[in-house]
């Protein structure tokens, strides 16, 4: 699938939907990529602060009866449902 390089277009082609349920950001001191895969992370940044992860809010609460690790308020996620094309300048 060939991504589109046009801003307009891209923004002409957004199909915005609701994602099902709802996500936190928790932020682990002391973590790496790759642990607490168990949680589905949908995003991951390593930060000063440690590893966050953006993670469904129902696997928040199986790893909250672990850990007390703090979350952020409940969201929902928007899908734009677009495939832009990058590119860098020469």
């Amino acid at each position: 699938m060939v991504g589109e390089t046009d801003l307009s277009k891209l923004l002409e082609s957004l199909e915005p939907h609701l994602m099902d349920g709802d996500f936190v950001f928790s932020t682990i001191q002391d973590a790496k990529y790759g642990d607490f895969a168990e949680l589905l992370p949908i995003a991951s940044f390593c930060e000063a602060e440690g590893l966050t992860l953006l993670i469904a809010k129902e696997n928040a609460e199986i790893y909250l009866h672990v850990s007390r690790e703090t979350l952020s308020a409940a969201s929902t996620m928007i899908d734009l449902s677009i495939i832009p094309t990058f590119r860098t300048s020469s």
